[in-house]
């Protein structure tokens, strides 16, 4: 499957890493040549534009700090959504809210492509052995032609719902994790 991952920090890179492990074709972008340099290395392809690596790839994961980062990167001048084919699919792996989450797959439906949101738990070690619990949430069928994908990355996968309920899981997770 061609794959492309944005957001190649402390636990994007293993996470990419692992999708390369299982065969998968990658195109991989991010702010840090290094980064990139190092997926590069073991065998991904290097994208100049979140856009570029959209046309690369029927799937696009990203991981990205912050929701302003992911509505940006996917929805943005030169974002993945000006490059991912009608019926791609953008699973958005970042700890961002749910109201994001549902605004930005909101737009990406109304372009013919799906996002399927599925925040990740536990910590960069678990990032590194492909063992990450992952909280899924979107539309079913989206998230059956991801699983794939998802089963690069994590070992215990969590459906919770509709669209935005995978980020609304980890916003509760991480406030139990708090109190």
């Amino acid at each position: 499957m061609k794959v492309g991952f944005i957001g190649l920090g402390v636990m994007g890179a293993p996470m990419a890493m692992n999708i390369l492990k299982h065969g998968h074709e990658l195109t991989v972008f991010d702010q840090s040549p290094q980064a990139i340099a190092s997926l590069v290395k073991a065998g991904a392809r290097a994208a100049a534009s979140a856009r570029e690596v959209g046309a690369a790839s029927d799937i696009v994961v990203t991981m990205l700090p912050e929701p302003q980062h992911v509505e940006q990167v996917v929805l943005g001048a030169n974002g993945v959504a000006e490059g991912l084919p009608a019926g791609g699919i953008v699973i958005e792996m970042s700890t961002i809210d749910p109201d994001t989450s549902r605004r930005v797959g909101d737009a990406l439906r109304a372009r013919g492509m799906e996002l399927v949101d599925s925040p990740v738990g536990k910590t960069s070690e678990h990032a590194v052995t492909g063992t990450l619990t992952l909280m899924v949430g979107g539309n079913k069928d989206a998230i059956e032609r991801a699983t794939p994908v998802l089963n690069c990355m994590g070992t215990d996968t969590y459906y919770c719902g509709g669209p935005g309920t995978g980020h609304a899981m980890k916003m509760t997770n991480n406030l139990l994790a708090t109190t």
